[in-house]
C-alpha cells in the first residue's frame, strides 16, 4: 500500500540519537509483505524519510551508533495475539547484525513525496524466509549525534494495524517489554531462493545453482550413502557464485562408478 504513496505517520525509533536508546519490534503477515517469496535470502532492510516533517536529507553529518542489533524471527503469535514481551514473539531467531552501525551524511534522500528508500542496515548474515508471519527485532545504544528525523510509518490506527502488522517500542537497549509505536515502512533486499539441476552428459555430471550472492562461498559434496550427516560427505568442489548469483560444475563419472549423491552446502 506504501509502494508508491507516502505515509501520514512517522517514527524516530530506529534513528534516535544521543542517549536515546530503543528497542523496537515489528511483526507482518505474509499479506503485507509484498510478495516475498518462501526461501528468499534477506539480506538488508532500507527505509525513507517522512516528507511532511524534512525536505533536507540525513544526516546532516556522518553519524554512528556503538552498538545496533537486529534479529530475524518466525513467529509463534499471530500479529493480534503478539505479546508485549519481545522474546515471547520470537521463534526460531537469528542475529542477522550486530555491532557498530555508520551512515554516511545524506544517506536518506528528500525533497519527494515519497522519498526514495535509503539502505541502512546491511545484515552481517543473510536472513532465510520461512513464510509465515515475518517478525523484526531492532535495539540500539543511540547514536552519537543529537539529530534525529522520522521516517515513514503506519500509525496505530492504520487500516490493518493490529491484524495485518503491528509494533512495539521501550526506551532502553535490550528492554524485555514494549508498549503499543507505529510501525515504520520498511523495503526488504532479498535475493531469490536457490535453485539447482543436474543431469549426466552422457558420463560427465553437470550440476548448475542459482539464486546466490555474488562471491559467496559453497561446497559440492558427494556420497554413497544418503543416510550420512553432511559431516561426513566428501568435499569435492569448493566455488563462489558469480555475478549473476550461479555457479556450474562439471564432473566426470567413469563407468561402473557406484550410485552417488550430491549437494551443495553453503559456506
Amino acid at each position: 500500500n506504501y509502494l508508491t504513496t507516502a505515509a501520514t505517520a512517522g517514527a524516530n525509533t530506529l534513528v534516535r540519537g544521543t542517549n536515546n536508546p530503543r528497542t523496537y519490534q515489528m511483526q507482518f503477515a505474509p499479506a503485507v509483505l509484498g510478495g516475498l517469496p518462501v526461501g528468499a535470502r534477506i539480506t538488508g532492510l532500507d527505509f525513507r524519510l517522512l516528507p511532511s516533517t524534512t525536505t533536507v536529507p540525513f544526516p546532516p553529518t556522518p553519524t554512528s551508533w556503538s552498538d545496533y542489533e537486529v534479529t530475524l524471527a518466525q513467529a509463534p503469535n499471530s500479529v493480534a495475539g503478539m505479546s508485549t514481551t519481545f522474546q515471547a514473539n520470537m521463534l526460531n531467531p537469528k542475529l542477522v547484525k550486530s555491532g557498530p552501525l555508520a551512515l554516511a551524511a545524506n544517506t536518506f534522500g528528500a525533497g519527494n513525496t515519497p522519498n526514495p528508500f535509503s539502505p541502512m542496515l546491511i545484515f552481517d548474515t543473510p536472513y532465510v524466509y520461512q513464510g509465515g508471519d515475518l517478525v523484526m527485532y531492532f535495539t540500539h545504544t543511540g547514536s552519537d549525534s543529537t539529530n534525529t528525523t522520522f521516517l515513514e510509518a503506519a500509525a496505530t490506527t492504520s487500516p490493518g494495524f493490529g491484524t495485518s502488522f503491528r509494533a512495539f517500542s521501550a526506551n532502553a537497549f535490550a528492554a524485555p517489554t514494549g508498549a503499543a509505536a507505529s510501525a515504520t515502512i520498511v523495503e526488504i533486499l532479498f535475493t531469490p531462493p536457490l535453485t539447482s539441476s543436474i543431469s549426466l552428459n552422457p558420463h560427465q555430471l553437470i550440476l548448475s545453482a542459482g539464486g546466490g550472492l555474488q562471491g559467496e562461498t559453497c561446497v559440492l559434496l558427494t556420497t554413497t550413502n544418503f543416510t550420512l550427516p553432511a559431516a561426513q560427505w566428501t568435499s569435492i568442489a569448493t566455488n563462489q557464485f558469480g555475478a549473476g548469483g550461479g555457479f556450474n560444475f562439471t564432473n566426470s563419472i567413469p563407468p561402473n562408478t557406484p550410485g552417488q549423491y550430491f549437494r551443495v552446502l553453503m559456506q
